[in-house]
């Protein structure tokens, strides 16, 4: 079966005449990422008196709003899940640790790649968003599965990875459910069945590939891996 889904184009709201139209100045980029970056605040998110409504709230910012951008193309997250971690007050074990993390960087693991919280080992605190799928903007193509999508992206990197603000901003409902793949690892574990995962209605959930499907190129991911991870 084919690794990547070409569609026609979704019908959906347009609001940029209520929201400004794709020029941007520098001023207003750099607005937008100060606010996605004062949302990705660990210990923010768990003074909120309900946590998947905060997390929500992330999520319609991150993925009607922003994009992936690596130089070449722009993506649009179109599914992710959200993984946190707080020795204190949210020991999710489900989730990879990091170190001195800014939020908004993007880290790269061996089940795909997140967008980052702020995050601190030392301090007890550290997490990211998983990208499930993606959807390439030129050509509304969809990628879907971590690490089909961290494939995509890093093959066709001329830049390091970022976020960048989206040309349209597009409010579309994002229905949210349990994670993907996550079993109760304890009888302890209280964070394995939260509905941590979010996908942007109209699209009819992207298509789940396996590795063998995407065909991934371990010697062209070497080649940029130094250059495009961190």
């Amino acid at each position: 079966p084919p690794s990547v889904i070409k569609t026609s184009k979704i019908n959906r709201p347009s609001l940029s005449g209520a929201f400004g139209h794709s020029g941007k100045g520098e001023n207003e980029k750099k607005t937008n990422m100060n606010h996605l970056q004062s949302l990705l605040n660990i210990p923010r998110i768990l003074s909120t008196p309900n946590i998947e409504n905060e997390l929500e709230r992330i999520a319609r910012v991150l993925m009607n709003e922003f994009y992936i951008y690596n130089g070449t193309y722009k993506y649009r997250p179109v599914e992710i899940e959200f993984y946190i971690y707080h020795k204190d007050l949210h020991a999710d074990e489900h989730v990879y640790k990091r170190d001195k993390k800014k939020a908004g960087d993007l880290f790269y693991h061996y089940s795909g790649f997140d967008i980052c919280f702020e995050s601190s080992f030392y301090e007890g605190f550290f997490g990211g968003i998983l990208i499930r799928a993606i959807e390439r903007v030129e050509d509304n193509t969809f990628w879907g599965g971590p690490l089909v999508c961290k494939n995509e992206v890093l093959n066709t990197a001329e830049e390091k990875c970022k976020l960048i603000d989206a040309d349209k901003k597009e409010y579309i409902s994002l229905p949210s459910t349990e994670r993907k793949g996550i079993k109760k690892s304890n009888e302890m574990d209280l964070y394995w069945n939260k509905k941590y995962r979010f996908v942007r209605e109209g699209i009819n959930n992207p298509i789940e590939m396996t590795i063998t499907d995407f065909q991934f190129k371990e010697k062209h991911i070497k080649e940029r891996k130094n250059k495009y991870y961190l």
